[in-house]
């Protein structure tokens, strides 16, 4: 896939590329990859995320990967979020060419950011994206290359007509030691059966994604909501710390019910589908979804993905 990209990045035109992997087979090392290709070459390039979650967590892996080099990603979020000096030190540094790898929402698409001489956009999770933002950013800079990354399986047919223009990369195999995610099927009737398993599966050190469709409880009784099901599960675990995570709540609020997942304070994290993308947490290794009928295949198999992404067994359970 890399050498795919590089050959394109030598072409005399803009490379037009769609990357598709299915979740955690490693796009984001192709994309740091094709990005520090054009830093070294002395351009810019930047990596557009369709939430402030996914943002952040890119930047702090990418940042990782670099930390014994001399570049230094930047990330750039909604205004709001830096102090007006850091924020304006940020655009400087963009506009004058000191800021080569830039991360972010699709704040990298506002008026007031002008590049100096950018050469690739990355667009992550593309189908969250509207065709005008991914013009947007290939006019922020001459001939900018665009590659666009998807998790969601798309077939052959599909993409040639969705994406007749582009060149299609896949990314067929997951890293060394992934082991196959178990999916199966329960009836709401056993959750007994299953609160019991958890007990114990908690007891081994596991943490537990569970996904309802619904924040609060409606007239509809078919389905679950966040706050019914917080409460059977804080009967069956009164010891165990539980975080909420949805679209509700500020973003700051969001951020800290994750965190307390990914540092394992709180074992499980009841959350709606705020979750499906982007939201890496190699610990996690069971998913439970609720109601798992209400969701369209993409849907599921996206969500299925927040669990196997380190080298332990993980298991994704259907309730219905």
């Amino acid at each position: 896939a890399i050498k795919e990209i590089d050959d394109d990045l030598e072409m005399y035109k803009p490379m037009l590329r769609l990357l598709q992997g299915d979740v955690g087979c490693g796009k984001t090392i192709v994309a740091l990859c094709s990005m520090l290709k054009v830093v070294d070459s002395g351009y810019q390039a930047v990596l557009m995320a369709p939430t402030e979650v996914l943002a952040k967590q890119h930047f702090e892996t990418i940042e990782n990967f670099l930390k014994d080099t001399n570049i230094n990603p930047i990330l750039i979020l909604g205004q709001t979020k830096l102090k007006k000096n850091k924020l304006h030190e940020n655009l400087n540094n963009i506009n004058k060419g000191i800021s080569k790898l830039i991360i972010g929402t699709h704040a990298l698409i506002s008026k007031n950011l002008q590049y100096k001489n950018l050469k690739l956009a990355i667009i992550d999770e593309q189908h969250r994206f509207g065709v005008n933002q991914r013009i947007a950013i290939a006019e922020k800079g001459r001939d900018v290359n665009l590659l666009v990354m998807t998790a969601t399986p798309i077939p052959r047919s599909l993409a040639l007509t969705s994406y007749g223009d582009m060149a299609i990369t896949n990314l067929k195999q997951k890293p060394k030691g992934r082991k196959k995610i178990e999916t199966s099927m329960i009836s709401s009737k056993r959750i007994n059966d299953l609160l019991d398993g958890l007990k114990r599966k908690i007891k081994e050190g596991s943490l537990i994604y569970w996904i309802c469709p619904t924040i609060e409880e409606s007239e509809d009784n078919e389905l679950m909501s966040i706050e019914e099901r917080y409460k059977k599960l804080k009967k069956k675990f009164p010891n165990i710390y539980i975080s909420i995570a949805h679209g509700k709540q500020s973003s700051e609020e969001r951020n800290l019910s994750i965190h307390n997942f990914k540092n394992g304070k709180s074992k499980i994290l009841l959350a709606t589908t705020v979750v499906e993308v982007g939201v890496d947490i190699t610990d996690a290794d069971i998913i439970i979804i609720e109601c798992s009928n209400r969701y369209g295949l993409a849907q599921l198999h996206q969500l299925r993905g927040r669990v196997g992404r380190g080298s332990k067994k993980s298991n994704c359970i259907l309730l219905y």
